[in-house]
């Protein structure tokens, strides 16, 4: 009959819908759907009610857990995340790793070395030159060399040597000051979410790190050029926001827990009511003929009732 038709697609409805009543019953959402007990029907007609549209962007079941946990909790509003802003680029687009750095001064010694262009090995015996042999030529060192060696080495030269130590001192200092301002926010819990900031300080710490190694190169041999890349923070900084962003959605969810509460019970509700869409859809295109048969079927019984 229509009756018995009727009463097995709402069983067979309620049935579906309540499944999404049992997947969330003893979980963190829970709390979400209290109030229904075993009453199918009651879950059955509250879900229907609900207004969502087929293409309605709705936030994830685990960010929903994870924003309830939130508004639930009694953490406070946090600070967004900095790091430490070094000048990399000023030391690394400096002319000084682009020079060779070969002799200075007026020494009888100069156009010799020049030819040959050792002066880093020169610089290098300098160290040995305190015995009556020369370190050089294993004879006896002329009275004058050292001097020699002091006007052709020391100087303008020493001078710019001096400022490449300086230079690489202070870049491997930027990159310390980074790095533990990156291993800070490393530790935030929003950063843990996402290997984005890790990664990205990965690549640009390689580059950093390399540099670094060309620089103390150039100090033991000044005299060749140093292959300096420049670097970028762009990435990392780009990384940093993303988190920021997230850092500042959580304050303002939790500036008002109440609301915040009544938003994701709102956005839960329209995400069951997506995911339980066909099980409606199945039972109106069910029940759409048989109550048109019913109606049909009434509208007679009244009207025979009334003849009668």
């Amino acid at each position: 009959s229509v009756t018995n038709s009727l009463a097995d697609a709402k069983d067979a409805a309620l049935a579906e819908v309540w499944k999404a009543h049992t997947a969330y019953s003893g979980g963190g959402l829970q709390p979400l759907i209290q109030g229904y007990g075993n009453n199918r029907q009651k879950f059955f007609d509250a879900l229907k009610a609900i207004q969502v549209a087929e293409d309605e962007g709705l936030d994830t079941i685990e960010n929903l857990k994870k924003r309830l946990a939130e508004a639930s909790g009694t953490e406070s509003q946090k600070s967004k995340l900095s790091l430490s802003q070094p000048g990399f680029q000023a030391i690394e687009l400096d002319a000084i790793w682009q020079e060779r750095i070969v002799v200075s001064g007026q020494s009888r010694l100069t156009p010799l070395i020049e030819k040959w262009g050792n002066s880093d090995w020169v610089n290098k015996g300098r160290e040995f030159a305190h015995d009556p042999e020369c370190p050089f030529c294993q004879q006896t060192m002329p009275h004058d060399l050292l001097a020699e060696l002091s006007q052709l080495l020391d100087g303008d030269r020493q001078t710019k040597i001096d400022h490449i130590q300086s230079l690489a001192e202070r870049y491997a200092a930027a990159i310390s000051a980074l790095e533990a301002s990156v291993n800070q926010a490393l530790q935030d819990s929003f950063t843990k979410e996402d290997a984005g900031l890790a990664s990205a300080w990965s690549t640009l710490k390689l580059v950093l790190q390399t540099n670094l190694v060309a620089m103390k190169a150039k100090i033991e041999k000044p005299s060749e050029l140093a292959s300096i890349a420049e670097s970028s923070l762009g990435d990392l900084l780009d990384k940093l926001a993303v988190i920021n962003q997230r850092i500042s959605a959580f304050n303002q969810r939790i500036s008002d827990r109440a609301a915040e509460d009544r938003r994701i019970k709102a956005e839960f509700w329209k995400v069951l009511r997506q995911d339980r869409a066909a099980a409606f859809s199945t039972y109106d295109a069910m029940t759409a003929p048989l109550l048109d048969k019913k109606a049909k079927y009434d509208k007679e019984d009244r009207e025979l009732e009334s003849r009668l």
